[in-house]
C-alpha cells in the first residue's frame, strides 16, 4: 500500500476511529492551516496540538466528513484534493470547503502538513507540475 492509500484510507476513516490517524503523525509534527478564513486558522506544533484542533473542530459540527478526490505522490510529498462538508452543531447551517493539502514523510510518519485552499498552490509546493487544461 502507498503512504497515499494508507492516508486516504486514515484521514476518511478518522471521524469514526482516529487513532490510527494520530499513529501517522509525528510526535513533533508541523501542522499549517494558516491559509483559511476560520477562526482556528494558524499553525499548530505537535500531535496533541493536533489531536486538540480536531476535537474542537470536529465538536463544532453534527456531522463532518471528508471525501478525497484526487492523490498525487512525490517523493515524501502526498497532496490531497479534499471535499469536506457538514452541518453546524448549533445552527444546522451545511458548511463545505475544498481543501488541497499537503502531507510530508520522513520514514512512515507525517512531519508537515499545509493546507491550501489553491489546487495549483499545493502542487507546486510538492514538487509537482500541475495538469495542464485546455480550453
Amino acid at each position: 500500500m502507498t503512504r497515499g492509500e494508507l492516508l486516504r484510507h486514515r484521514v476518511v476513516n478518522a471521524t469514526e476511529d482516529p487513532e490510527p490517524f494520530y499513529e501517522m503523525l509525528a510526535p513533533d509534527v508541523e501542522w499549517d492551516i494558516s491559509d483559511s478564513d476560520s477562526p482556528m486558522a494558524g499553525v499548530y506544533h505537535g500531535r496533541e496540538a493536533v489531536r486538540d484542533f480536531y476535537r474542537r473542530w470536529t465538536g463544532a459540527f453534527s456531522d463532518w466528513s471528508s471525501e478525497i478526490e484526487d492523490v498525487f505522490e512525490k517523493g515524501d510529498k502526498v497532496v490531497f484534493f479534499a471535499h469536506e462538508h457538514g452541518h453546524g452543531r448549533t445552527s444546522g447551517a451545511w458548511a463545505e470547503m475544498k481543501r488541497a493539502n499537503v502531507w510530508t514523510f520522513r520514514g512512515d510518519q507525517v512531519v508537515h502538513f499545509k493546507s491550501f485552499r489553491d489546487r495549483t498552490a499545493a502542487l507546486r509546493e510538492a514538487g509537482i507540475d500541475p495538469p495542464r487544461i485546455d480550453p
